[in-house]
């Protein structure tokens, strides 16, 4: 069975939600692990891009964070895979890179990816929703689904800028 996290973002925006995986994903690199994030559209996967590329200056770092999205030259070959559900239903292709299995880091939207995800067995699942009460319905009914068949589960809520288990 597999490991899920669950992420509540505390705003109701996508923006919000991005900016938090884009801290997920950060933190992930720095631990030496490679990620595939996976958002709903092809919009919000260049908006995200876009975010990655912008996000060593927000932090006032001098470090890159390498990825690529899902068809840019050498996507595979990067720690950080950007892909969507709405060009690339099967996820789970993409969980191998060279640097060794990929974490998938999920938003909300995104949620036809979680069975072909769940199927490969990575080590851990990050889903991310937002305050939208549409979103919080959506997670919730999947926080029982995954829980009724004996996944481990984890649900994280942002307090104050912080992440605290609940």
């Amino acid at each position: 069975m597999a490991t899920l996290s669950f992420y509540h973002v505390q705003e109701g925006t996508p923006a919000a939600v991005d900016n938090a995986a884009c801290a997920l994903l950060a933190k992930l690199n720095q631990a030496g692990k490679a990620g595939l994030l996976v958002v709903p559209t092809p919009d919000r996967l260049q908006r995200l891009d876009e975010a990655l590329w912008g996000m060593n200056e927000r932090l006032g770092s001098s470090s890159f964070l390498p990825h690529a999205a899902l068809g840019q030259g050498v996507a595979e070959t990067q720690p950080l895979l950007l892909i969507s559900t709405e060009e690339t239903p099967e996820a789970a292709a993409h969980l191998t890179a060279n640097q060794g299995p990929r974490l998938p880091v999920v938003l909300a939207g995104a949620e036809a990816a979680l069975t072909s995800l769940l199927a490969a067995a990575p080590a851990k699942i990050f889903y991310l929703f937002s305050a939208n009460p549409t979103e919080v319905t959506r997670a919730r009914a999947l926080y029982k689904t995954y829980k009724t068949e004996g996944h481990t589960l984890h649900y994280y809520a942002q307090e104050g800028g912080a992440w605290l288990e609940k």
